[in-house]
């Protein structure tokens, strides 16, 4: 920058000492001892003066040395060796243009050496004042250069610059003095600065009572902008004093919080520690050994993803996940002798020869065997380590007693059943003593792989091992237009299928005075719909269906019926909705029952509006009606025309005579901004694009005509340029340039906003430059937005309206490359 500004001082330097001629400047002529030759002229505007013996000289762009010598080649024709001089007596004026904080043009013609600081001087600026000279803007020959004045009065004399005719200068205000911090401080927001006081780091984060400790180690980085540019800087500049800019803005950015919600509790994660499941255990707090839960427990993820933690250790995990942390220790249930849950810790061998030494059997004498998964093993080959085996989790290990009458149970439960010595065992007795006295609770019950059938008191030997299976309910969830949603549970008393179902649920709704009723029930099984039932069918007993388990039940709604009707009371543009219940019969009869009959003076004749069309029925016709229709009651059918908006809903306007379609949008206040109409006139239907005006001009309606509209208001405007969201937005009535603005997100940081710009209809529409600073300070009116007007927010603000359309139409053309490309 200080090269640059050199540069420019040492050219303005050469310029002022090659100075040519231009326009209004005053010359003086002198010939020595000639004073009929010695005269001051004015540089006409053509560049040319006026001169005896020479006519009109061209002298625009030639310094003074070079007319001199033009001067003298003349009046060398009458004079020897004249002696000629030539300088300037007054300068024609050199302006240069004052923008920003001030708006104004000065003459730099009054210094041969006009600097910027001199400027400043001659405007009477006073550095104490709202100026700010630290940023000031000079365009010059379409260049942009920036210069610090506030160096060159604190003695930095290399920061001044010698102005050129045509400079455009910008002295933005100064900002108040005040800076900004956001991010984990304990009072994030704006802070004053006192005249004595420097605008640091340090202390702005001291008025901001400093970084809150329990979100220090969360610190990422932290942006620093100034002057609408942004720097990003380690953690470690929050221990620096560094100088800030008035309006800096300070922002402290931190590692996205990381937490988990485990068994009720909130577990948060530090930036440098792994999120994964193994670091979650160890942060976890239960009272069992972490070693065991790493072994034996499981996670529930989002309460539908169960995994051992075993060999998921390093699973990464999101934030906000619910991971219910469960320990389900290794256990095996032991029946006969020392009977009962057996837990085998993570240190301990899960063998079954362990099992035995850890159950103390000390009579092997007395053992038949041990029997585990349909295999038997000698008791005095597993105690001296003969054979052995692995043991699987919730195993059962049944261990046999020579001599005793016994009977084993396992399977969904495990027991130890023991009779007298001679009495004869029975499949019912086991049963009974085993306190099984339902037997349709059973599922299956067998023997050595082979099934029994429970409707016999079958003979047991004894020692044998029953493995029993019971009935497990049945679980369906129901959702939709019923009384009660939820899951229910079937138990094996109940019957499974949908008439249970719904008993359970509270039924359907299919009152007699409901809007609303009750409509299809569908049953999904494995994702996939399976059935697909009218309620009715269900309430009459025509259809049922037997459900399984996790099958998902989803009962549908509809409207029983409504209408729009007009002109019943006599007022054609007035409507009322008549919405009717499942005890009322959806015809033209019960509305017009429910309308309290047709009153005197209204027409007989009854016209009904569907979405195929109309028809015209006898007010004593019974008729069946469409759900959305609109009904007609008309004193007078044949002066209207029927305008129907997009929700179906017909407005009336009494016509006294044909009218163009334009006429009819225009004065009856039909939107302007639905793109196409249909018109049904006769019987036939004509579709037309109202964005033709010769068209719905040319094209005439008819009292009973009907017109529809078929399309979605086209009620929208682009907002482009510096904007954080530009593109298109809807426009509401009366939507002004700012919340155009706004809606488009509002500025971003290379905003100008003095200078938008709001082009009338499109790129070949007048151009308005609106300066919304002054909007926003209320010095000015906002103008409006209509369709199709493009809000250009600029980067420059000395580039004018013109100069923005290429890049504008390079815009538009890539948004409709997308649309192309998305249609």
């Amino acid at each position: 920058m200080k090269k640059f500004l050199i540069m420019l001082m040492v050219t303005a330097s050469i310029f002022l000492f090659s100075y040519t001629l231009r326009p209004g400047d005053e010359v003086s002529i002198y010939v020595f001892g000639q004073p009929e030759l010695s005269l001051q002229v004015v540089v006409s505007v053509d560049g040319t003066i006026s001169y005896p013996f020479a006519g009109e000289i061209y002298v625009k762009g030639k310094t003074t040395k070079e007319l001199e010598e033009i001067i003298r080649e003349y009046v060398k024709k009458v004079i020897k060796d004249p002696i000629v001089t030539v300088y300037i007596s007054k300068y024609a004026p050199m302006y240069v243009y004052i923008q920003g904080a001030i708006n104004t043009s000065f003459d730099i013609s009054v210094d041969n050496n006009m600097t910027l600081s001199k400027l400043v001087s001659f405007l009477n600026l006073s550095t104490k004042t709202t100026f700010d000279f630290s940023n000031i803007k000079l365009k010059r020959n379409n260049k942009v250069f920036y210069v610090n004045l506030e160096d060159y009065y604190n003695g930095k004399f290399d920061e001044d610059v010698v102005l050129e005719e045509g400079d455009i200068i910008y002295i933005p205000i100064q900002k108040d003095k005040v800076a900004y911090i956001t991010g984990p401080v304990k009072n994030p927001g704006e802070f004053s600065f006192s005249e004595a006081e420097n605008i640091t780091l340090s202390l702005l984060l001291a008025k901001a009572g400093g970084i809150l400790d329990e979100k220090r180690r969360y610190i990422k980085e932290v942006e620093i902008v100034e002057d609408n540019v942004s720097k990003v800087y380690s953690s470690d500049i929050l221990e620096k004093d560094i100088q800030l800019k008035r309006g800096a803005i300070v922002n402290i950015k931190t590692h996205s919080e990381f937490y988990v919600y485990s068994n009720g509790m909130k577990i948060e994660f530090y930036p440098d520690e792994p999120k994964t499941l193994g670091m979650l255990v160890a942060k976890v707090l239960v009272d069992v050994d972490k070693q065991e839960i790493l072994n034996d427990g499981f996670a529930i993820i989002n309460g539908n993803k169960k995994i051992p933690i075993k060999g998921n250790e390093n699973l990464k995990l999101d934030s906000g996940d619910v991971v219910d942390i469960i320990y389900a220790p290794f256990t095996v249930n032991v029946v006969g002798y020392k009977g009962g849950v057996v837990n085998l810790t993570s240190k301990e061998p899960r063998t079954l020869s362990y099992l035995i030494k850890k159950l103390g059997v000390d009579d092997i004498e007395s053992m038949l065997d041990v029997y585990v998964s349909g295999k038997s093993y000698k008791i005095e080959d597993l105690v001296f380590g003969r054979t052995d085996r692995e043991l699987e989790k919730g195993e059962t290990v049944v261990i046999r007693y020579l001599g005793e009458n016994v009977v084993y149970i396992v399977g969904d439960f495990s027991s130890y059943v023991k009779f007298p010595f001679n009495e004869k065992i029975t499949l019912y007795k086991v049963l009974s003593r085993a306190r099984i006295s339902d037997l349709k609770r059973i599922e299956r019950v067998e023997v050595n792989g082979k099934k029994l059938d429970v409707t016999k008191d079958t003979d047991i030997d004894s020692g044998t091992i029953l493995r029993i299976t019971l009935k497990k309910p049945i679980h369906v969830t129901v959702m939709g237009y019923v009384k009660k949603e939820g899951t229910f549970a079937f138990n094996y008393t109940e019957k499974s299928d949908l008439i249970t179902l719904f008993g359970k649920s509270g039924g359907f709704y299919l009152g007699p005075k409901l809007y609303f009723i009750s409509d299809f029930v569908y049953v999904i099984r494995n994702n996939k719909v399976i059935s697909k039932i009218n309620v009715e069918d269900i309430l009459e007993g025509k259809k049922n269906m037997e459900l399984k388990d996790g099958d998902f039940v989803y009962v549908t709604s509809r409207e029983v019926g409504h209408v729009y009707v007009f002109g019943y009371d006599g007022e054609e543009r007035k409507y009322s909705l008549i919405k009717f219940t499942r005890g009322e019969t959806f015809d033209l009869k019960t509305l017009i029952a429910k309308l309290g009959g047709i009153k005197k003076g209204i027409s007989k004749k009854i016209t009904i509006l569907t979405k195929d069309g109309k028809k015209t029925v006898d007010w004593n016709e019974n008729v069946a009606l469409e759900n959305g229709a609109t009904v007609l009651f008309e004193r007078d059918r044949k002066n209207y025309v029927y305008v129907v908006d997009k929700d179906g809903k017909a407005n009336t306007f009494y016509l006294d005579e044909p009218i163009s379609l334009f006429e009819l949008i225009t004065n009856f206040d039909v939107n302007k901004n639905y793109k196409k109409l249909e018109v049904l006139s006769d019987g036939t239907k004509i579709s037309i694009d109202v964005s033709d005006v010769e068209k719905t001009l040319g094209y005439i309606i008819k009292p009973g005509d009907v017109v529809k509209i078929l399309d979605v208001p086209q009620n929208v405007a682009y907002v482009l340029g510096e904007v954080n969201k530009p593109g298109i937005i809807s426009l509401n009535k009366g939507t002004t340039v700012l919340e155009a603005v706004i809606q488009a997100g509002y500025i971003n940081q290379n905003a100008s906003l003095s200078s938008v710009y709001l082009y009338k209809g499109g790129l070949n529409g007048k151009a308005i430059k609106i300066n919304l600073n002054d909007v926003i300070k209320n010095k000015t009116k906002d103008l409006v937005v209509e369709p199709g007007d493009i809000v250009y927010v600029p980067s420059d603000p000395f580039k004018s309206a013109l100069d923005w359309i290429p890049v504008i139409n390079n815009i538009l053309s890539l948004y409709n490359n997308i649309s192309t490309a998305v249609k």
